[in-house]
């Protein structure tokens, strides 16, 4: 809010996290949005559930190598 009422901040970082929260959200929904409204045959939904814990077990995988030891 202090940059709307001061039109500066002290730390971008919040303003940076909301940003990407936001444009994530877009795609994850643009993504199932697409999926869900093309007629697609069941094995392409395995490709997209598989493709989705793939990114999921990355995520997982850059998380735990980059923990404090």
């Amino acid at each position: 809010w202090s940059l709307l009422h001061h039109g500066h901040t002290d730390q971008l970082v919040p303003i940076m996290v909301t940003l990407g929260g936001i444009g994530h959200f877009i795609l994850i929904v643009a993504s199932l949005f697409a999926v869900v409204r093309r007629d697609s045959e069941p094995n392409k939904w395995w490709k997209f559930v598989g493709g989705g814990a793939i990114a999921v077990a990355y995520f997982a995988m850059i998380i735990s190598s980059s923990r404090p030891h």
